[in-house]
């Protein structure tokens, strides 16, 4: 009788590859275009490269400089007039939106943030209408359309402002393994 031993080490060794590229896999995201609005003073010439502020002002900012109504760093945008608008520069290959954001004490039920997506930036669908702005900071997840290739972001104001900060627009890549196990024989068999 001639016993057979099984080579495990290479099973193991593919094992145990699998659960580490796995494990990045699930953890990993690429930013595909963000900004925190570090440098943004209230001026045109201050607006982060590529996107549209409509309203720009320093005579009633229309920023945030403290901490309390600024996401990680200062100083976040505010929106401070009815229909202020940001427009993101084109954008490809993303499926979330992350943006932190934070209502002035007295802001209003009936105030909201409208989110447009476009594919073209002639044509736009709402897809998130957020009411209720909440009066501490807070960061919102919102899927996107595959499709999306630019985002507007439209304050609709009846009472108080809205900080606005640290938007990133991210590609969780799709997580897709086929890994095949070949016996390999070292030695007798």
């Amino acid at each position: 009788m001639k016993l057979k031993i099984r080579n495990v080490g290479a099973e193991a060794f593919y094992i145990i590859l699998f659960i580490v590229i796995f494990q990045s896999k699930i953890f990993s995201q690429a930013i595909v275009l963000q900004t925190d609005f570090t440098n943004y003073t209230g001026t045109q010439a201050t607006v982060p490269s590529g996107w549209y502020i409509s309203w720009n002002s320093t005579s009633s900012p229309s920023y945030y400089s403290s901490t309390t109504f600024s996401g990680l760093a200062i100083p976040s945008y505010k929106f401070g007039i009815d229909s202020a608008m940001i427009f993101t520069p084109a954008f490809s290959f993303a499926d979330t939106l992350k943006f932190w954001c934070k209502g002035s004490s007295n802001i209003s039920p009936q105030s909201k943030l409208n989110i447009y997506q476009s594919s073209d930036s002639n044509n736009w669908i709402m897809s998130s209408g957020i009411d209720s702005l909440p009066t501490t900071g807070k960061v919102f997840s919102l899927g996107i359309s595959s499709s999306a290739k630019y985002l507007r972001f439209v304050y609709r104001k009846t009472e108080g402002n809205l900080a606005f900060d640290d938007v990133q627009i991210i590609d969780y890549p799709n997580i897709t393994a086929n890994f095949s196990f070949d016996t390999v024989c070292n030695g007798d068999s």
